[in-house]
């Protein structure tokens, strides 16, 4: 938590840098799922990728992988026995889109709209069981923004949570 709330700290100042360098995000994401898919068959749920970005991008590396990470996280601690996750890349618009799929317990519309807020919890009951802070998805926010890109979370049909990347190729 010590790390999370510092890092937050950073980005409200003007001390929070990118090092970025030119990446392909399908190879990243690749990097970062090896491990939990391993996780996810042990727990009997899949993940599945769709990368069709396979194009470089100019990204701090560190962060999208600390960003990536977190979504993951949340994925596989929200989904349950028997559930996916699918994470899907693509370009449109001429940006860079990372979508990460769950058929998990979902988010409600009001949890959706404060999501990304510090300290945030969907269930307080659920918090004690799963642990957390409720602070990741505000960093992978903070990332993405400091990118100048965008992240939303919508419901995924029928169920489930859909997390919406978009980053400038440039």
């Amino acid at each position: 938590m010590i790390k999370e709330l510092m890092d937050l700290a950073r980005s409200d100042s003007n001390k929070y840098k990118l090092n970025k360098e030119e990446y392909n995000i399908d190879d990243l994401i690749k990097e970062v799922v090896k491990p939990y898919q391993d996780f996810a068959k042990l727990e009997d749920k899949k993940i599945i990728l769709n990368l069709k970005y396979n194009k470089k991008i100019n990204i701090d590396k560190n962060k999208i992988e600390e960003m990536l990470i977190i979504l993951l996280d949340n994925a596989i601690k929200y989904t349950e026995k028997g559930d996916s996750i699918t994470i899907n890349t693509f370009n449109k618009e001429g940006k860079c889109n990372i979508e990460i799929k769950d058929t998990g317990i979902g988010i409600s519309d009001e949890g959706l709209k404060r999501v990304f807020d510090r300290f945030y919890r969907e269930d307080k009951a659920r918090s004690r069981q799963t642990g957390g802070t409720g602070l990741g998805l505000s960093i992978a926010h903070t990332i993405i923004t400091k990118h100048k890109g965008t992240i939303k979370a919508m419901h995924n049909e029928p169920k489930g949570t859909n997390i919406l990347v978009k980053l400038s190729e440039k």
